[in-house]
């Protein structure tokens, strides 16, 4: 975490000032998942500045919008890190809540998901890459997150019942390609990175495409 003091003057006609203390994340593992939905807003120009600053760093939108535009400037710079596609294990947002009841992502380092599975989450998740299609999005997301103990079975895939908002959607798809490049640096062998394979091409970024 980035640590942050802020500092203001509550009464205009009186001198002194207060500090308050935030924080902003510095990688993906310090981050929770109303911040991993905001950085998915962010990147679809669905979330004002303001938004996404009261998200990551925990301040009230009037004390953000009292800033001056370069200690703004200055807050958005911490954003960088994020910027690039990292290494990831495990799932940002835990569980989500649907119509038919709570439902949970794998355990990290996809611990216990049979390879069946994990074919048809890929499967559904490269469709959702070719084709931006909505109906692949529910579709990856319903054999990602599943009712609590309970297994995985093909013809349970209902996504009628997945009433889950788009940005939310979107940040599981993100979070997925972080795991997705977590798997190629642990096993190598036997799943390829997104990168380049020359070591001195630029990071790939997320972005909305």
């Amino acid at each position: 975490m980035v640590n942050i003091m802020l500092e203001f003057q509550p009464f205009q006609f009186l001198k002194y000032t207060r500090k308050q203390p935030g924080a902003f994340p510095s990688s993906y593992a310090e981050l929770k998942p109303e911040q991993l939905i905001a950085i998915t807003r962010l990147i679809n120009q669905t979330i004002s500045e303001t938004a996404f600053l009261k998200s990551m760093t925990g301040f009230r939108k009037f004390r953000i919008n009292q800033l001056e535009d370069y200690h703004r400037y200055q807050l958005m710079l911490l954003f960088e890190p994020f910027m690039q596609i990292k290494p990831h294990d495990r799932f940002i947002i835990p569980s989500i809540k649907t119509s038919s009841g709570k439902r949970v992502s794998p355990n990290p380092k996809l611990a216990g998901m049979t390879f069946a599975r994990f074919i048809f989450i890929e499967s559904y998740f490269t469709d959702y890459q070719n084709d931006k299609n909505q109906t692949s999005l529910l579709k990856f997301v319903a054999a990602l997150y599943l009712p609590q103990n309970q297994s995985f079975d093909e013809k349970k895939i209902v996504t009628s019942k997945l009433k889950i908002k788009p940005e939310k959607l979107e940040a599981i798809s993100i979070n997925y390609i972080l795991i997705k490049e977590w798997l190629a640096l642990a096993y190598p062998m036997v799943f390829q990175s997104s990168r380049e394979d020359d070591e001195t091409a630029a990071p790939r970024k997320l972005n909305n495409t």
